[in-house]
């Protein structure tokens, strides 16, 4: 049977990330479980082949995750973390925020610890986006300025270079580490078994993947790009004191 004629209860005990791709449409699963996909889709005017394209477009992001930066340089780094933001921002943050909301809403009496998962995942939701606005508007800019200028520089960027500070960078993951172990502790580490509601296990599938997808990039900016830059630091003022000496 072809997945458009699945009914979306059915196809969602298959693949919980259908749930998110749907989001993407506009089509909450909450509101289709007894409908077939094709019927789903019909409904909210959505050609059915866009789902499995999103799907496979998911998987492919989903991928990215297995690769070996260690390489990159850093301004191909900032590039994929700023990408990474854009997933956080756009899609996997409203996403899980939604599911949240409406579990809690349905399911509260079952779960009545949703309330205040909702109340805390909001919280850290708006931290998460100043953090990565932060990240994208101050931390990546120098981050690139400091590569172009690592051959060439101003008085002015040396300035900019001492006067700059990554501590605020490192301080901010650690505080994004404790307020996912809130969300550990309360939900028991994201646990679900068969017995639960479809949307509760979805819900937790979700968490479970957001924290890991959050610990790759937290490693990727702290263990890779961090050490890349202060390398590029160093360097630059290496060069500053040579040009001194010889002067």
């Amino acid at each position: 049977m072809s997945d458009h004629k699945k009914v979306v209860s059915q196809l969602l005990e298959e693949d919980y990330r259908y749930a998110a791709v749907l989001h993407q449409f506009g089509i909450d699963f909450f509101d289709y479980l007894n409908h077939t996909l094709a019927e789903a889709c019909r409904i909210s005017k959505v050609e059915p082949v866009r789902i499995q394209d999103q799907l496979e477009e998911n998987s492919l992001w989903a991928a990215e995750l297995s690769k070996d930066y260690r390489y990159y340089a850093p301004g191909r780094l900032v590039t994929h973390l700023q990408k990474s933001h854009h997933n956080y921002a756009q899609v996997m943050l409203p996403i899980i925020q939604h599911h949240i909301e409406r579990s809690a809403q349905q399911l509260g009496k079952e779960y009545p610890h949703l309330h205040l998962l909702n109340n805390i995942f909001d919280s850290f939701r708006k931290d998460f986006l100043a953090h990565i606005h932060y990240e994208n508007t101050v931390v990546f800019p120098y981050i690139k300025k400091l590569e172009r200028n690592s051959m060439s520089f101003s008085n002015n960027f040396l300035l900019e270079v001492k006067s700059f500070s990554l501590d605020h960078f490192i301080m901010k993951h650690a505080h994004d580490d404790d307020d996912m172990l809130v969300l550990r502790k309360l939900t028991h580490n994201f646990k679900s078994d068969s017995s639960d509601h479809i949307a509760y296990r979805i819900l937790m599938r979700e968490l479970h993947d957001f924290e890991q997808d959050l610990q790759v990039h937290s490693l990727v900016e702290e263990q890779v790009l961090l050490p890349k830059v202060q390398k590029l630091e160093k360097a630059l003022m290496n060069k500053v004191k040579e040009l001194l000496k010889s002067n």
